[in-house]
């Protein structure tokens, strides 16, 4: 990809927010463009409406991993092990899915 963009094959332009992505395809300024799967869903749920115009390659292009920040003087940081028992019983009894697909 990176190669593709510096020999001028796909030409790039950088945004402040997602969302100008979506409207710049949606006016067909351009035909495609990258974004996690959580902000297009975010998209989605605020603007329903164009759920119908925009689809999405059925290929993932890059998994987005989410990390939990705790701080080692946080009370919370004791509660690690236990934070990421729960993490992994939710993604195995498919909680965490449901949330995202919401």
């Amino acid at each position: 990809m990176d190669q593709a963009i510096e020999n001028g094959f796909i030409k790039t332009e950088k945004v402040n927010l997602a969302e100008y992505n979506f409207k710049k395809l949606l006016g067909k300024r351009f035909d495609a463009f990258l974004e996690s799967e959580s902000v297009v869903r975010s998209f989605f749920q605020k603007y329903p409406e164009y759920s119908k115009q925009i689809t999405h390659a059925p290929q993932i292009v890059s998994k987005d991993l989410f990390r939990i920040g705790i701080s080692k003087n946080s009370p919370f940081a004791d509660l690690l092990p236990e934070i990421n028992r729960v993490i992994e019983e939710m993604k195995g009894d498919g909680t965490i899915d449901r949330i995202m697909n919401r």
